[in-house]
């Protein structure tokens, strides 16, 4: 760091422009050194936007000594051995979400951070919605009493077009997986936030409407360590996008979610008045963990649970039998 300032470094220009104008426009604390693609003409053109430098090469970006910091926003495949090298360059890490598409990879990305002692975290920002983060902490504090019930519903629309055009996503090499790997890890993610660790599932998948190697559509039934069940249901197969819906169930307390907003949260005596949390983002808080040397709000350990959920749900798919998760 110079200055108390994170240097980044942004690899990867799909997603990861829109991380780059976060970091270079909207973070504290944080500047933005270089953006790194394969895709000359994307690269240049988001250096130009964005007044930093460009690179093609992504061991150049490693060998800077300007650069503190590494978001890793390429295909999903890619994140653990990207991510891998940039600890071991000595930058701390950031990669989108999923961290990695196996359980083992997820588990060596954090062991090698761990080694290198570097920050690593997981790009999950709706663990950073105000009425989730507002939901957790009541959670923690007991309000909910026992959690007994949950579910998570994704009902969102791509075309074939989405998958033709990126060229890996619905690849199991690539993207590990589809609806679930891809577009509702996410909520899976604020699933076993809520729940806690999952202790079995049992779920069905297939390509119901696209022409793809892993599932437009995946379902299955959870059961946690503490006794709650919860549903899962991921989809891109909704015309149009209905947008997602999240609940809790307590012994105490009710909560219904939609698109990250609380539609009724009630207890047994009536509506529940609630203020939701103060705006925090995720790329914000990693700086400041970096900055004081403290975890992230989603270090590896955690990232790595959504990719469990997920692959166990696959396995249960392909055998047809309810997976036990370690």
């Amino acid at each position: 760091m110079k200055n108390g300032t994170v240097r980044f470094g942004v690899v990867g220009l799909g997603m990861g422009r829109n991380h780059a104008k976060t970091i270079a426009t909207n973070t504290e604390r944080a500047e933005l050194v270089a953006v790194c693609d394969l895709d000359e003409e994307r690269v240049q053109g988001t250096a130009e936007e964005l007044e930093c430098e460009a690179l093609t090469d992504y061991s150049a970006l490693l060998g800077r000594g300007d650069i503190d910091a590494v978001f890793i926003g390429t295909p999903s495949g890619l994140h653990g051995e990207m991510a891998i090298q940039a600890a071991r360059a000595g930058k701390h890490v950031i990669t989108d979400k999923p961290m990695e598409i196996t359980v083992e990879r997820c588990e060596e990305v954090t062991r090698e951070a761990k080694k290198a002692g570097v920050t690593f975290g997981v790009y999950f920002q709706h663990r950073f919605a105000q009425a989730n983060r507002t939901i957790k902490r009541a959670i923690d504090e007991g309000e909910f009493g026992k959690l007994l019930v949950g579910e998570m519903r994704l009902k969102w629309f791509r075309k074939q077009e989405y998958y033709d055009g990126g060229g890996w996503r619905g690849t199991w090499a690539m993207d590990g997986g589809g609806a679930l790997m891809n577009q509702s890890v996410h909520f899976v993610d604020l699933l076993v936030w809520f729940f806690g660790k999952p202790k079995a599932v049992t779920g069905m998948t297939d390509a119901l409407n696209h022409k793809i190697e892993t599932e437009d559509t995946g379902l299955a039934v959870v059961r946690f360590e503490n006794g709650a069940l919860a549903t899962v249901l991921g989809t891109t197969c909704s015309v149009p996008s209905l947008g997602t819906e999240m609940a809790v169930h307590g012994q105490n307390a009710s909560v219904l979610l939609h698109d990250d907003k609380v539609v009724r949260w009630e207890t047994a005596e009536g509506p529940r008045e609630h203020e939701v949390d103060p705006p925090y983002h995720p790329i914000q808080d990693f700086v400041d963990a970096v900055v004081e040397g403290r975890p992230p709000m989603v270090p590896g350990d955690e990232g790595v649970k959504s990719v469990q959920l997920i692959t166990a749900v696959y396995e249960s798919a392909r055998t047809g039998r309810t997976v036990e998760i370690p």
